[in-house]
């Protein structure tokens, strides 16, 4: 069985196999390097099929309205699913592998270490390399975060036991993505560690992008005892440089931000037209939303005239009363620079590469829940790709999952409400744009562990007005993206 309750649940209940069902799903999950097994759910109903599902993993819930998210979610749990027919575009493909598990908890596990746990995810940093190899970039350790032990969060102490806390590890894929090596270490920093970006620069340089994390929360200074770490702040950058397409790595670089409690980052760098690499990273100053106070977080723009050995701040990028929360950045067809940010889906736009910004009243979301995670792609004749973290499908209440919406007019408008990629997955995602215009996208099952890894193929049509599944089964284009 694929593992998810809904099937198990009608395997068991109803093992006949009738001539005439009223509606036939099919379970596709990834085993074994990403093979892919293939049940069909046949007999009653689908919302009866779904109604036994929830009394029996869900006791007692009787505020749940099947709808047809609903049916798709309850059917998707722990595997991917198609159903026979609504959403043609959805079910494209449905007889190849359209998500491949990369690594996970019970899934091309890590070797063992002290700190790892069953969290394997933020998967947000993917590449191809110039050799054509597939690269994705991972956390791995026990948690959300994994705090480095001793540790102090708002005053606990204990927990796992994780001398270096959480470690920085990837995966290598030869053939396309359909197979991927067992997680190796990038980085194991003293404290807790997270890539949050892979980038292949024109002239070869691979640049790898990591979050350090200090061991204490719940403060707004460092506590006795870890004022050393990181400069007292809570959270700080470094980058990495490769020359060998990741096979080894430079001495670390730190970044030097302006906040005072805390630098992060997601997203994916830009090289400009004269070799300068900008990086969007989000700070909180003493007095914000972790450190006990309503500051509004706000945006950093780094850049590199050398190829990521060294870094200066050109801007400072600040919204009036929102966030700058996760930027992601994009160049569009005319040069301008994209902007967008938690937690509205809010754009701004740079065009002095990056050094002023300018907010707008566009989001790419109209209204609802957080958006998170941005990823911006542009493709050729200038239409722009938003992933991110949302709630296209009204799967239940407070689940978010990896969504992606598309403008044909450097975002002024966007497609409504979105297209919902996998609504099983928490997502967070990374995505590469290829030589085809397709896009790889990598991303997590889940927030909080257990956890896993997955990548996906999906590629804008040719109206521009949606998205298509590509199996992972086929050969990806490799030369200049």
């Amino acid at each position: 069985m694929c593992g998810c309750g809904a099937c198990c649940l009608a395997y068991r209940t109803f093992p006949e196999q009738p001539s005439a069902p009223q509606r036939r799903y099919g379970c596709l999950q990834s085993r074994s390097q990403g093979s892919i097994i293939e049940r069909v759910v046949k007999g009653r109903s689908a919302k009866d099929l779904v109604r036994q599902w929830i009394a029996v993993s869900r006791p007692g819930r009787t505020d749940v309205k099947i709808t047809y998210s609903v049916l798709i979610y309850c059917f998707v749990s722990g595997g991917m699913c198609v159903a026979e027919e609504r959403d043609a575009a959805r079910l494209q493909r449905a007889g190849h592998r359209v998500r491949v598990r990369v690594t996970g908890y019970d899934h091309n596990r890590p070797a063992p270490f002290p700190g790892l746990g069953d969290f394997i995810g933020w998967a947000e940093a993917i590449e191809q390399l110039p050799n054509g190899d597939l690269l994705v970039a991972h956390s791995a350790g026990y948690g959300h975060v994994s705090p480095a032990s001793p540790r102090n969060l708002a005053g606990q102490t204990g927990g796992f036991p994780a001398p270096t806390g959480g470690r920085s590890m990837a995966c290598r894929s030869s053939d396309g993505g359909q197979t991927w090596s067992r997680p190796f270490t990038l980085i194991d920093h003293r404290l807790d560690d997270r890539p949050v970006a892979l980038f292949s620069c024109r002239d070869g340089t691979l640049l790898c992008f990591i979050n350090v994390n200090a061991s204490w929360s719940g403060f707004a200074h460092a506590p006795v005892g870890f004022e050393n770490e990181l400069g007292g702040l809570n959270d700080k950058q470094l980058v990495m440089r490769s020359r060998d397409d990741g096979a080894t790595w430079t001495d670390h670089v730190w970044l030097d931000g302006p906040g005072t409690f805390y630098e992060r980052a997601h997203g994916r760098p830009l090289q400009l037209a004269d070799g300068g690499i900008v990086w969007a990273t989000y700070c909180e100053d003493v007095g914000g939303p972790e450190s006990g106070g309503k500051r509004q977080l706000y945006g950093v723009i780094h850049r590199s005239d050398d190829v990521g050995k060294t870094w200066r701040v050109i801007a400072i990028v600040r919204r009036r009363n929102k966030d700058v929360d996760e930027p992601a950045l994009a160049q569009l067809k005319d040069g301008r620079l994209m902007m967008a940010t938690r937690p509205d889906g809010g754009l701004l736009y740079s065009s002095d590469h990056g050094e002023t910004w300018v907010e707008t009243s566009q989001t790419i979301k109209r209204h609802g829940p957080t958006f998170r995670a941005p990823q911006l792609l542009v493709l050729r004749d200038g239409t722009v790709v938003a992933l991110a973290t949302w709630h296209v499908e009204k799967v239940g209440k407070g689940f978010p999952h990896l969504c992606a919406w598309i403008s044909r007019d450097d975002g002024q408008t966007w497609s409504r409400p979105g297209f919902a990629l996998d609504v099983a997955a928490y997502g967070y995602p990374g995505a590469v744009l290829l030589q085809d215009e397709s896009i790889l996208v990598s991303y997590c099952q889940s927030a909080k562990s257990p956890n896993r890894v997955y990548v996906m193929r999906i590629k804008v049509n040719a109206g521009r007005d949606g998205v298509e599944w590509l199996p992972i089964d086929t050969a990806l284009p490799v030369g200049d993206k």
